[in-house]
């Protein structure tokens, strides 16, 4: 059964149960008052009236159940002076002293002695009231018919209020299952302050990120084919030289272009597992100096080549300590690295800067190349991007990539900016303590 069928039933149900137990209450309150003598008061002052004006009074109410006796020296003043059957049996008590004598079925016999001389007393015979038994059970009847057709109707309003943000959500998540990553469910709910809104608000992030990661895939995927498209496009050629004139230097081009392939590939591979940046396990405590230190010697020889000094500078005293992935870190420091050399002119220096506050660790690489167009900086992370001043150059656009992903794997950011004095500044920045599973950072 669907949520609003739940819904609808048990507010019903709730509604019904309340509504007996009411009825019961009232018919325990009725029976009790039925368990009392009638006031007469208003029959009594009647029946003095009357009489002081000379006149006998007719009192009784026989739709009402009532019947009125006046007595006088043990007559009834109506009639022959019979006095009725429950009257007469009980005529002593009723006129010894105001009585109220409770008889069988439901029935009163209440007495009062009246201002008149000579004395009288008014006798009044009370049963139920004379009418069908089932008309007892009319207004009640009603009632309860009235009262499940209301509930009936507010149930219904209310389930369908409660359900059907519920139901435009499934709809949502049945056209995005369909293929369509743009539905949403937009503001009528999201703009709500209860736990739909806050569940619509959810699902719109959720699908926000779904589509992104979608796009990011088959942008990936056509990436991919363009980049391996070329070399594999001239490693055939290659081959097909070498099959025809068997010289050394075909071969040697063929085997740069395997070499450039098992780059592309090796790449993708490193892009691939660095999305799995979720599923990271607490972060040991790394010697972020020592491991600056071991990639820049690394790197050195081939920025001496390119006539580029590499220089480590560090504002925290002592050692700088943090939360890290070493083997990660040390790729995406090397990639920056780099990918500065590659940029930076001859005879100049690359600053690498360590610093380190109470709860976020950084590490700032700064060239004094020819930097990167504004335009540019915003995709400079982006697999696969290379700007104008690379194109045509050596790699294929994953590097920085690489770097991102390993700084989204330490819940940290990659930055890119252009120094105001000339030169490309990147910035990883992470916290110094890395949680586990969650991605939660303290």
């Amino acid at each position: 059964m669907s949520i609003y069928g739940r819904l609808f039933l048990w507010f019903c149900a709730a509604n019904l149960l309340t509504m007996g137990v009411s009825v019961l209450i009232a018919h325990a309150i009725f029976e009790r008052n039925a368990d009392r003598p009638p006031d007469i008061e208003e029959v009594v002052m009647r029946a003095e009236a009357a009489l002081a004006e000379g006149r006998t009074p007719d009192l009784n109410a026989p739709d009402d159940g009532r019947r009125v006796v006046l007595v006088r020296d043990g007559k009834s003043l109506e009639g022959d002076g019979d006095l009725p059957r429950p009257v007469a049996r009980h005529l002593e008590e009723l006129t010894d002293t105001n009585a109220e004598v409770r008889l069988p079925r439901g029935q009163w016999l209440v007495s009062r002695r009246l201002a008149a001389n000579p004395p009288t007393w008014l006798i009044v015979i009370q049963g139920p009231p004379r009418r069908a038994p089932w008309m007892r059970w009319v207004p009640l009847g009603l009632q309860i018919l009235l009262s499940v057709l209301a509930i009936a109707g507010v149930g219904w309003v209310v389930a369908r209020h409660l359900s059907q943000p519920l139901a435009q959500i499934q709809s949502v998540t049945r056209r995005m299952a369909a293929g369509d990553l743009s539905s949403r469910v937009g503001t009528v709910i999201g703009s709500r302050e209860d736990e739909y809104g806050r569940l619509a608000r959810d699902f719109d992030r959720m699908a926000v990120q779904i589509e992104t990661l979608v796009q990011s895939r088959d942008q990936l995927l056509h990436d991919v084919s363009h980049e391996l498209r070329a070399p594999l496009s001239r490693l055939r050629f290659a081959l097909e030289l070498a099959r025809e004139d068997h010289r050394p230097e075909t071969l040697e081009r063929a085997d740069r272009e395997i070499a450039r392939i098992d780059l592309l590939v090796g790449e993708l591979l490193a892009l691939a597992r660095l999305d799995q940046a979720s599923k990271l396990a607490a972060l040991p405590d790394v010697d972020l100096q020592a491991l600056a230190e071991d990639v820049i010697e690394a790197e050195r020889p081939q920025a001496a080549h390119r006539g580029v000094r590499l220089q480590l500078r560090s504002t925290v005293q002592g050692n700088a300590h943090a939360s890290a992935d070493r083997d990660g870190l040390m790729r995406a420091l090397e990639n920056v690295i780099r990918n500065a050399v590659r940029h930076a002119p001859a005879d100049s220096e690359i600053v690498i800067g360590l610093d380190a506050s109470a709860s976020e660790a950084s590490i700032v690489v700064r060239d004094r190349g020819p930097g990167v167009p504004a335009d540019e900086l915003p995709r400079l992370f982006e697999p696969f991007f290379r700007g104008k001043a690379a194109a045509g150059g050596e790699g294929y656009g994953l590097g920085l990539a690489i770097v991102a992903r390993v700084m989204r794997a330490h819940r940290g950011r990659a930055e890119a900016r252009n120094a105001a004095d000339g030169g490309l500044e990147v910035r990883l920045a992470w916290p110094k303590v890395v949680a586990a599973a969650e991605g939660r950072t303290a």
